[in-house]
């Protein structure tokens, strides 16, 4: 019984040791934060169109702001879902040309954390029409890199 025991605490010490050396940690940094501005580059998978770039703005309360090249402009919440994950709800107004609005993009970013100032995101956008109709659903995946 007592070498039993004594196989379980070196057992334990030696996982202790080992997780705080330097570069065995496979997990994000823990001062992973989304909070601040962040460059996100998106392939869309239905279009064939060049990627999209957008810069988000997530704020300490959760507010979330987002605008991209193709002249879109969404508002939402971000919210945290783990150590080295959050997610982001917005909607965003579709416009034509003359500026009639033609329907509104309800989207969910799912991302995560591949370093302190990077993160991994996947997408999906249902479009809806200004009745509220869902015609489609979009799906898109690249990458973001905090800037500010």
């Amino acid at each position: 019984m007592t070498d039993r025991r004594n196989l379980l605490r070196m057992s334990a010490l030696t996982g202790l040791v080992a997780g705080a050396v330097p570069g065995t940690a496979t997990a994000a940094p823990s001062s992973t934060k989304p909070v601040g501005v962040w460059e996100v580059t998106l392939v869309i998978k239905e279009q064939q169109r060049p990627a999209e770039v957008s810069l988000w703005s997530l704020g300490a309360d959760g507010l979330f702001l987002h605008t991209s090249d193709n002249g879109g402009t969404g508002f939402g919440r971000w919210e945290r879902t783990g150590r080295s994950t959050f997610t982001a709800r917005y909607r965003e107004y579709v416009f034509s040309t003359s500026g009639v609005v033609e329907g509104q993009l309800r989207v969910s970013e799912e991302c995560t954390f591949t370093g302190a100032d990077r993160v991994d995101v996947a997408s999906t956008a249902d479009f809806h029409t200004p009745d509220g109709v869902l015609v489609g659903t979009f799906h898109a995946a690249g990458t973001g890199v905090r800037v500010l």
